[in-house]
């Protein structure tokens, strides 16, 4: 009838216990979270307005050493799951960690979409999900993401923006940036032809 006991056992003493429950229906991602539970929706669906689902998004605020931690551990082990192919295992764990707004997560659930892998393909969200997890700091999602804005990938191809993505990636010493701007000097891609430079890069 739509309902689970379940039991468990705490090996502390404490007055409260947290419990985050998260359920999988295809490439839907539910939890008793309201963050996450259309993120993951090929297409929305009509919910019901009850207070479960209308809960405001709340504000950002910087990520504290425990929680920090705590999301380096789970992203551990759904790489670990995503290593094995096993995607959808993987992209469950990337889904909690998606509500923290921890990048690298973010960045792997953008691999999922544009490889369709553990989701349904979606180059758009693709793109979306890579672009905010370059946004915040992940250096290999702003290499992936100016190969998308290079080729058009679920955003409009604009080669100067590119480029400057590339740069930047660069900069942060990316090593697939490094040897796409040794390249682009090689050849005199987007900037004046220099076999030194390239050579250096």
């Amino acid at each position: 009838n739509g309902e689970a006991v379940m039991e468990f056992y705490n090996s502390s003493s404490c007055n409260n216990i947290t419990v985050d429950v998260t359920g999988r229906d295809r490439n839907n991602i539910f939890s008793n979270d309201a963050i996450t539970i259309t993120r993951f929706n090929d297409k929305p669906q009509e919910q019901e307005q009850t207070e479960e689902t209308t809960a405001k998004q709340p504000e950002e605020a910087p990520m504290d050493s425990a929680t920090l931690a705590a999301c380096e551990y789970h992203h551990e082990r759904a790489m670990i799951y995503y290593n094995q192919k096993r995607y959808k295992d993987a992209v469950t764990m990337f889904a909690e960690l998606v509500q923290y707004r921890y990048a690298p997560s973010m960045y792997y659930v953008g691999l999922c979409y544009l490889n369709g892998t553990g989701l349904t393909k979606d180059e758009e969200q693709a793109y979306k999900f890579i672009s905010d997890a370059a946004e915040l700091g992940e250096k290999a999602a702003l290499y992936d993401l100016a190969v998308m804005k290079e080729n058009g990938t679920g955003t409009e191809a604009d080669k100067a923006k590119a480029h400057d993505l590339f740069t930047k990636s660069a900069e942060q010493n990316e090593p697939r940036a490094l040897v796409e701007m040794g390249h682009r000097y090689l050849d005199g891609t987007m900037v004046p032809q220099d076999k030194v430079k390239a050579e250096e890069f």
